[in-house]
């Protein structure tokens, strides 16, 4: 899981965890669909087993998009696309395999 929290107005360090379940506060925001944001981020395997994100900053803008259009804050562009990076490579080993396959 990958794990960014806000406070005093910026983007904390970024963590690559273990799965686990998570602690949530009973007013948690993820409880409220309207502001959840599901963005269609692609990662795919070349023939050589390299991992490839596609497109991984315009996927930060469209999240950003939403983000400022339900109010939440935006993360910066290198933010995202580090820690969609960090993810990927941390589950790189359940990448599925096969023509066609994506994450």
């Amino acid at each position: 899981m990958a794990i960014a929290h806000y406070a005093n107005g910026e983007w904390q360090t970024v963590a690559v965890t273990p799965f686990s379940a998570l602690t949530l506060h009973p007013e948690s925001k993820c409880f409220q669909y309207k502001q959840t944001i599901l963005e269609g981020m692609e990662a795919f395997k070349t023939l050589k087993g390299r991992i490839f994100l596609f497109r991984p900053k315009e996927n930060a803008r469209r999240f950003n998009q939403s983000a400022s259009r339900i109010a939440m804050h935006e993360l910066p562009e290198e933010l995202f696309v580090d820690m969609v990076k960090a993810l990927v490579w941390v589950e790189r080993d359940w990448f599925p395999r096969g023509e066609g396959s994506r994450l």
